[in-house]
């Protein structure tokens, strides 16, 4: 498992953990905005990164969670998922 794989999969426990300990009533959708921090030195997501947003979306609808933005942060860049349309 990769560096970016663990951080998004402790990303994912923390987001989840914080959720489920919200007891919102039934008729109430969440909204979800992930940031992630890149090491590397370009934004652009790697296929892992599209592999990884495109499960977490998938997952989060699973428990009434809309996942509305994914932004990958650089010291010199940013790359929103939400403006190349691929959430």
């Amino acid at each position: 498992m990769s560096n970016d794989q663990i951080n998004y999969l402790i990303l994912v426990v923390f987001l989840l953990t914080n959720i489920f300990s919200f007891s919102p009533s039934s008729a109430v959708m969440m909204k979800l905005l992930v940031i992630y921090y890149s090491i590397l030195r370009t934004a652009l997501p790697s296929e892992a990164d599209k592999n990884i947003t495109y499960d977490l979306k998938k997952i989060l609808e699973i428990i009434s969670v809309k996942l509305v933005e994914h932004i990958v942060v650089t010291t010199k860049d940013t790359y929103s998922f939400a403006e190349y349309n691929q959430l």
